[in-house]
């Protein structure tokens, strides 16, 4: 549109007539709007009428919305690509920001593939390796997991051949540490350098308070200066019994300062276990597990003198054990354990218990069934098992323990 106005109009007329022509195309919206004067002819032809007219013109060139350069595929990737390295910079510099301060704690391991690179690398300033996270957690869930995958397998081929499965609870009877567990040399230092500082941060109250020590008057001593100080005559218990000396497991007086574990080992195919009670399926619907290791521990005339302390109903562990199958003439496959292929295999759960007082009764014919019978130690017990029945079986033990 083109508004065309004469040179000598008013400019009390012309800020009107803008006004108008403003609010008109306002709402056309105009690709271009143009102010001209007229030629001297028209000036006076204008000159004759009250009103200057007002002239609009159209052109088809002229479009209802403002033009805007089309943007092109080519731009369009360019445009992505600029921002793609501005992002690239700012993350690469955040992370040499991050390998430059020296106590960052690196990053988690998260899959046990990453074990071995992790071991290896990020050396730091001083020469020693990084202590890399997750290095525990990782293991841990390898181990786990496949385990649980093997377990939901086993399930599916029970109950696609409709089997059952042996319900039975197996015994965690654990004796407490009786002794304070050994210290570090790193924490001896540290509870050592930890009593100086609170002497020397210590409140210092007037002497005219009776009844308080200067704290700079006393000492601090570390353990063998506190032995010397015992009354002459007066010798501690040892740490180390006599039995830890003639490495007796078959007593509840060894490794003090660590809890172990009554474990059994009933023959050569069975190896080294916890001892495993089965649980009465005619009255499964009535009989808990606790109730279970009860009637077991009555019925069994080794462990009957124990006192033992039940802690839960809630088991700590459980293990799937599918039993292995051999064919007889015919062809068919035949459990040896699953009484003519009504049990797919066994599940064992393991309720922990604690030692109270009382000695294994070894003088009975239940003793004389078993190879061998002591007082295990985790290591102890995940070391005899992995001897026997390989790596992925004592982990199970070195978790559950």
């Amino acid at each position: 549109m083109i508004l065309s106005l004469p040179s000598k109009t008013p400019p009390r007329v012309r800020s009107l007539l803008l006004s108008q022509f403003a609010a008109q195309t306002k709402r056309n919206t105009v690709g271009a709007i143009a102010i001209a004067t007229t030629s001297p002819a028209a000036t006076a032809a204008s000159q004759t009428s009250a009103v200057p007219s007002i002239l609009i013109s159209s052109s088809s060139s002229f479009s209802t919305k403002s033009k805007e350069k089309k943007q092109t595929l080519e731009d369009y990737n360019a445009e992505k690509q600029k921002a793609k390295e501005y992002r690239t910079k700012l993350y690469n510099k955040k992370q040499q920001r991050i390998q430059s301060l020296p106590n960052r704690r690196p990053k988690p391991i998260r899959d046990i593939s990453e074990l071995e690179v992790a071991t290896d690398d990020n050396v730091n300033t001083s020469g020693e390796k990084k202590y890399k996270r997750g290095i525990k957690k990782a293991q841990f869930r390898n181990w786990f997991e496949t385990k649980k995958r093997n377990e939901e397998y086993y399930n599916r081929v029970a109950k696609r051949q409709c089997q059952k499965w042996k319900i039975k609870v197996g015994l965690m009877i654990e004796r407490l540490p009786v002794v304070t567990r050994d210290q570090e040399e790193w924490e001896k230092d540290f509870l050592h350098m930890a009593a100086q500082l609170d002497r020397e941060r210590a409140k210092i109250y007037p002497k005219e308070i009776q009844g308080v020590d200067n704290p700079m008057d006393s000492e601090v001593l570390t353990m063998e200066e506190l032995f010397e100080l015992l009354p002459e005559g007066f010798k501690p218990a040892p740490r180390i019994t006599e039995d830890d000396k003639n490495n007796n497991i078959q007593t509840t007086n060894r490794k003090l300062s660590q809890r172990v574990y009554l474990s059994i080992r009933p023959d050569d195919e069975i190896g080294w276990s916890l001892p495993i009670a089965t649980l009465n399926e005619k009255n499964a619907n009535n009989e808990s597990f606790v109730d279970c290791v009860k009637r077991y521990m009555k019925s069994n005339k080794m462990l009957q003198d124990l006192k033992l302390l039940y802690l839960s109903n809630c088991p700590m562990a459980v293990d799937v054990i599918p039993y292995k199958s051999s064919e007889d003439g015919n062809g068919a496959e035949i459990d040896e354990r699953s009484e003519g292929g009504v049990y797919f295999g066994e599940k064992v759960f393991y309720m922990r218990v604690q030692w109270e007082e009382g000695d294994v009764n070894v003088d009975n014919k239940d003793s004389s069934k078993l190879d061998d019978w002591g007082w295990l130690a985790r290591s102890e017990m995940v070391e005899k098992v992995k001897s026997e029945k390989g790596e992925d079986a004592s982990l199970f033990y070195h978790y559950m323990l």
